[in-house]
């Protein structure tokens, strides 16, 4: 997911959100990068990438909390009809949103790999 399409999509989110009677709402958005390389009988078996991108929506309605999170390509709207589906069934609670209304963006953790380098220190370790 590029930034910018990220920020288009919380954006849009909050926006059906409040159209539809949410009296607030927070979005969340993950992303995730992964390249594992497997052996098996001392032999490179396989090597693989996998990305994940997950969005959250949390909103209030009615003042009752409702949650609803996705990984993938999601439409919007089912995504906050989802959170509004929740809010139906949690007690009323005070609204606690995160302290900030910027962006808070966390470092990534681990250090990028090339899959040559992976592929080395695998037959570095069977040998």
């Amino acid at each position: 997911m590029s930034f910018d399409r990220s920020l288009e999509s919380a954006e849009q989110l909050l926006e059906l959100a409040l159209r539809s009677g949410a009296e607030t709402a927070e979005v969340f958005q993950s992303s995730s990068l992964s390249r594992p390389v497997f052996f098996e009988a001392n032999r490179l078996k396989q090597l693989e990438s996998s990305q994940a991108e997950g969005i959250a929506l949390r909103l209030w309605r009615n003042g009752r909390p409702g949650l609803a999170v996705a990984y993938g390509a999601v439409e919007p709207q089912a995504l906050v009809d989802r959170a509004i589906a929740i809010s139906q069934l949690t007690e009323p609670e005070a609204i606690e949103l995160t302290a900030s209304s910027t962006k808070t963006l966390y470092p990534d953790l681990g250090t990028a790999v090339a899959v040559e380098q992976l592929v080395e220190w695998g037959k570095e370790a069977i040998a």
